[in-house]
This record gives C-alpha cells, sequence and structure tokens, in this order.
C-alpha cells in the first residue's frame, strides 16, 4: 500500500475540519457556504507527511446530521478514523451515529481525540473521557487509543501524530496481497475549466491506470482516463488505499454521479436482491418485519428497499439476524461489502450489515434451506465462492460469469479452478463449468428418463438426444449437452449412439410375441412382391407399429411411404445397376416393367437410389451415379 486513508468523524462544531488544519496548515472546508457558516457541508480531502516520510491522505467528514450521506460517502476505504469529541460539548447525537456507522463499515483502526482541551479544566477532561469510554463501549472504537489536544496552541499534536505513525505501521503489517480487480465508488463528479470531467474517490481494490480501459456502474458505459492525481500529484498508476481524482476523456460530469462505480470491464454483476447479515443499532425503537421500508447505503450510493427477515420475525434494537433486502434500484456490489440501514422516514441511522449473496432467489422465512446456506457462506473463501456458483448454475457457467460474480481477479479465479478440477468438483465442458453434483443428478435423471422409455419401447435403440435434453437439461444449449453425454459421470451411466442415448447396460431383446409379429410383418412383405406396401398397412396395433420400427433398423427398408424387405431392395438396386451397366440408361416406365410395380412405386424407388448417389437424373431419364 502506497499510502493509508485517514478520515474524520464527530459532531458538528467539535473541531474536525481545526484539526486538519492544525495537522496540514490547509482549510478543508472549500465552499464558500462552508467558510461563511463555519461548518462543513460537503467531504474534505487533503493530506500531510508523517515524520518518517509516510504520507497520509485526510477525508475530513460534515458533522451535521443534515449531512450524514456525505459522511457515509467518505467512510468508504478509510483506514483510520479520527472520532473527534469537543472536551468542552462531550458526547453528542452525531457523535454515536458516526461511531455506530463507523461500526458497520468496518472501520478497524481508530483513534479518539478529545480537542478543545483547553478550553476545560483537567476535572472536566477526565469526565469527558469517561463519557467517551462508557458511550462508544458497543462500538468498533471501545478500544481506541483517547489523545487530548487543543488545535489553536497544538497541545498533543505530536502525540496524535505519534499515534497515526503507529497504526500506519499496524495497518501496513495487515496489509495482504492485492486480490481483487479495480473498483472506485465515486463521491465527487464534477467539471473543470480546461480538463473537463473530474471525479474523486478512494479506489478500494485494485489499481487504476491511464493506458487501461473501465467502465462505469450503472449505466456500463466506457471509461477512458486522461490523467490521475494523488493529492495533487500527476501519477501514471493509482493503487489500493489511495484517495484518487480522475480526470475523464470519454464521459461528461453529467453521466457520472455519486454512488457510481469505476471498475473493470464486466467485474461486477447487477442485482436486485442481496441477502446478508445485519446488526441493529441498540439506540433505535424501530422494530424491522416484513416489507419494512428502509434505506439502504452501500458503497457511495443509498438505495431504497424491502426487508424479508430470514431467521426473525421481529429485529429489535441489538438484535443481529440474517435478511434478504429487496431493492427498489438494482446495484452492483460483492460479497462481503459492509452497508449501513437508515429508517425510510424519519431517517436515522439504524443500524447495518455485510453482504454474503449477490445472486439470490426470493426467500422468506420459511426457507430454512436457504439459511443454512447463508451460515456456511458468512465463512466461504474464494475457491468455495467459486464452487457455490458453479454449482447453483443451470445452464453451465462460464468463465467471465465467475469473474464477475466474486469480482477477484483472474490468475486467482483460476487458481481455485484448478484446485476443484483436481479434487474432481468440477468440469469443464466445452467453455463452460459444471459441477460434479449438478452432472451427478443430472446423470440420474437421465436414468430414470430413459429405464421409463426402455419400458415403453423396448424395440427402440434409445431416445435421441435432443428429446432427453428436453426432458432433463431444457435450458443447456445443445452443443453443450451433446459434450455432457460423453463427460465420464455421464458415461457411468448411459451411453450414445449417433442421435440416442441408452442405459449403459440397454440392449435389445425382442420377446416372443414381438419376434411373431416380425416374422409376421415379414411374411406379408414377401407375399406383396413385387408390389410394395405401405408403412400404414402395419399400425393396426401399437405392439405391430413397435416391431416395424425395430425392423427399419436392419429388415426392412422405408421408401418415400412404402416398405419391403432389406433383401428386396437390394435385389431391385443389383437388378437396377446391371441394367444400366448394359443400356447406359433408364426411364420411369422402363424401370417400372423392369420390376414389374406401378409408376407410383418406381417414381420412389427410383428418387431413392438418386438420394443414394446410385442413379443421377437427366432430364426424364436416369444413369449410373
Amino acid at each position: 500500500m502506497k499510502y493509508i486513508i485517514l478520515g474524520t468523524a464527530g459532531h458538528i462544531d467539535h473541531g474536525k475540519t481545526t484539526l486538519i488544519k492544525a495537522l496540514t496548515g490547509r482549510n478543508t472546508d472549500q465552499l464558500e457556504e462552508e467558510q461563511r457558516r463555519g461548518i462543513s457541508i460537503n467531504l474534505g480531502f487533503t493530506y500531510f507527511d508523517l515524520p518518517s516520510g509516510k504520507r497520509v491522505g485526510i477525508i475530513d467528514a460534515p458533522g451535521h446530521e443534515r449531512f450524514v450521506k456525505n459522511m457515509m460517502s467518505g467512510a468508504v476505504g478509510i483506514d483510520i478514523v479520527l472520532m473527534v469529541v469537543a472536551a468542552d460539548d462531550g458526547v453528542m447525537p452525531q457523535t454515536l451515529e458516526h461511531a455506530e456507522i463507523l461500526t458497520y463499515m468496518g472501520v478497524e483502526s481508530s483513534i479518539i481525540v478529545l480537542t478543545k482541551a483547553d478550553a476545560v479544566d483537567q476535572d472536566m477532561l477526565d469526565l469527558v473521557e469517561l463519557d467517551v469510554r462508557e458511550s462508544l463501549k458497543d462500538t468498533i472504537l471501545k478500544d481506541s487509543p483517547i489523545v487530548k489536544v487543543d488545535s489553536v496552541s497544538g497541545r498533543g499534536l505530536d502525540d496524535l501524530i505519534g499515534l497515526i505513525e503507529k497504526l500506519y505501521a499496524q495497518v501496513e503489517a495487515n496489509d495482504q496481497e492485492e486480490k481483487l480487480a479495480t473498483r472506485l465508488n465515486v463521491d465527487r463528479s464534477f467539471s473543470l475549466k480546461g480538463l473537463g470531467t473530474v471525479v474523486t474517490g478512494t479506489l478500494l481494490e485494485g489499481e487504476i491506470t491511464t493506458d487501461q480501459t473501465y467502465e462505469l456502474y450503472p449505466s456500463r458505459k466506457e471509461v477512458k482516463i486522461r490523467s490521475i492525481q494523488v493529492h495533487g500529484e500527476n501519477v501514471e498508476k493509482a493503487y489500493r488505499g489511495q484517495r484518487t481524482a480522475l480526470n475523464i476523456s470519454s464521459l461528461s460530469k453529467d453521466d457520472i454521479e455519486r454512488g457510481d462505480t469505476i471498475a473493470s470491464k464486466d467485474s461486477l454483476i447487477e442485482t436486485n436482491i442481496i441477502d446478508g447479515k445485519i446488526s441493529l443499532s441498540k439506540h433505535t425503537d424501530l422494530v424491522l418485519e416484513h416489507w419494512s421500508r428502509l434505506r439502504v447505503f452501500l458503497g457511495t450510493r443509498e438505495v431504497l428497499a424491502r426487508l424479508v427477515p430470514l431467521n426473525e420475525k421481529y429485529i429489535k434494537a441489538g438484535d443481529e439476524a440474517f435478511v434478504q433486502l429487496r431493492l427498489e434500484e438494482p446495484v452492483y456490489c460483492k460479497i462481503n461489502d459492509p452497508f449501513v440501514l437508515r429508517s425510510y422516514s424519519p431517517v436515522a441511522t439504524i443500524g447495518g450489515g455485510r453482504v454474503l449473496e449477490t445472486v439470490s432467489d426470493k426467500y422468506n422465512i420459511k426457507d430454512t434451506d436457504h439459511l443454512r446456506a447463508l451460515l456456511e457462506k458468512e465463512k466461504f473463501n474464494l475457491t468455495d465462492m467459486v464452487y457455490d456458483y458453479v454449482d447453483r448454475g443451470e445452464f453451465g457457467t462460464s468463465f467471465a460469469d465467475l469473474y464477475a460474480y466474486t469480482g477477484h481477479l483472474e490468475k486467482d479465479i483460476e487458481n481455485s479452478i484448478k484446485d476443484l478440477e483436481k479434487e474432481n468438483r468440477i468440469y469443464k465442458i466445452n467453455d463452460l463449468y459444471f459441477s460434479q453434483r449438478f452432472l451427478t443428478d443430472l446423470a440420474t435423471k437421465m436414468e430414470k428418463v430413459l429405464k421409463t422409455y426402455h419400458k415403453d419401447n423396448p424395440l427402440v435403440a434409445g431416445l435421441k438426444k435432443e428429446e432427453l435434453r428436453e426432458k432433463v437439461g431444457k435450458k443447456i444449449n445443445p452443443k453443450d449437452f451433446n459434450s455432457i453425454l460423453e463427460n465420464p459421470l455421464l458415461q457411468e451411466k448411459v451411453k450414445t449412439q449417433e442421435v440416442y442415448v441408452s442405459l449403459k447396460d440397454f440392449e435389445i431383446k425382442m420377446s416372443d410375441s414381438h419376434s411373431k409379429i416380425a416374422k409376421d410383418i415379414l411374411a406379408r412383405m414377401e407375399a406383396a412382391e413385387p408390389d410394395l406396401l405401405k408403412d400404414s398397412d402395419f399400425s393396426s396395433t401399437k405392439e405391430e407399429k413397435k416391431t416395424l420400427s425395430f425392423l427399419l433398423k436392419n429388415d426392412v427398408k422405408k421408401v418415400d411411404n412404402f416398405v419391403l424387405r432389406a433383401d428386396y431392395y437390394a435385389a431391385i438396386k443389383e437388378k437396377l445397376i446391371s441394367y444400366l451397366q448394359a443400356n447406359k440408361e433408364i426411364t420411369i416406365a422402363e424401370f417400372r416393367d423392369l420390376i414389374g410395380i406401378s409408376r407410383k412405386m418406381a417414381l420412389a424407388l427410383l428418387e431413392n437410389f438418386d438420394q443414394e448417389k446410385i442413379t443421377k437424373r437427366a432430364e426424364d431419364k436416369r444413369t449410373l451415379y
């Protein structure tokens, strides 16, 4: 990690912006209204260098209750938070709200800063410290170090900088090898004269460069980056954790707004349903139940949603619960993303949670199997995620699907796939992946269907592939289905022969009654020679039709709607060939007289011989092919 991001939080007028100015020498309130009113409205951004030379990016969040959405946007991607509490005021409503928001968003490193320390005596400072400890004991700030500062006199600033340096080292030590594709949640979009569109945001995952093309979600528009700045310096590449300003060449500022996401192409998938685990604030009076309407703050975007409890009918203050959120507009997010819940009206922060599933059907509290699956998903690693997603695929899963679902780098997904293939848990068929369970279940379905078919059609070699696909795997592409039939798991149960599929051990065995019918059919055909009988002459019973179908494989030849013994058909063919070798050509009338059949039968046979490339037609005559 090249930088870490330090963020402020706390009640309005507790000295956050003044503290940042004392640390950096810069005022993060840039708007005229902010400077006139003396309050932060929008997010402020700056940086400073630690004594070690390491650079710290700073996000100064507004403290007013009306601008909590802005504060939450700034909290996305923060590594260390400074929870600012004024010594002359103590813990206030936004102190608690911001602390809970930080808890829900999973900010792990924090320092509590008691500002305006020179404005009160030591006894008051001690009382405020006790109040802070008690008030924040149920939040992520419960064990945070406390430092007392005065931004005007400079008291305690060196101690604060020392703590930031210490936490910086811890964040660096905990930083893991990069695993994820590029993702940046936009918190500001504006236009600068001479530059065009500029967006800002903290790079949550991956890296971003000027020579790559990215994608804007939810519009799916192409994003081309002209230049990148990190804290006022032009760079060719920005890294995860950096506060970034991007000059976009391909879009206007009206094409991008707060809440949008810039990410690697095809790395995110759209969803209207999120399964998650939530915690409800101990300070709320609201009781959540089925279809409660809420505001969900995800990334830097707020959307409305309906809540569906999955394990508790009523969710009260302090409760943890598994829920499904039915969103009123689509979002693009990933598994494990944090979110904040706010009441619909009046608006207040009431809880938060983490995303456990982004591809889900509609479930409710009665679906206990789904709840058990969510409990397992809490413990999933990337390989587990890949297998679970492939296993749920009804018609195969592509690599692109896996990339968008997991959001991980291609090489990491490939490694997970290799591990699963070695264990024979998934199989690649054409360009798709299928799980062992899916293929085994498919084989069982085929076995059941074919068993019934063979019972009803003992003289037929098997069921046609396309008919079988319609019965057991309608959503699977025909080409992929044919390839699936060649998979070892399927070959254990079935065998394929050209267009037919049968059970592996199936063999046609004629019963005594079918043998008798077959003998009668062949005798009737022989008795009719040289004339030909129609196939409809053998449809007086269902068993007769089945037997004829069986005989058509070897013993009987069908020509148009006529049928004849295969031996007789061969004899006619030899007679025709001998005639043409001696006479070079033959008309329909001559062929009719040669065989002793009607003109209609002669024409049907000659057209069949044309198709078989024994003869070829030249006007009203035939010659050898």
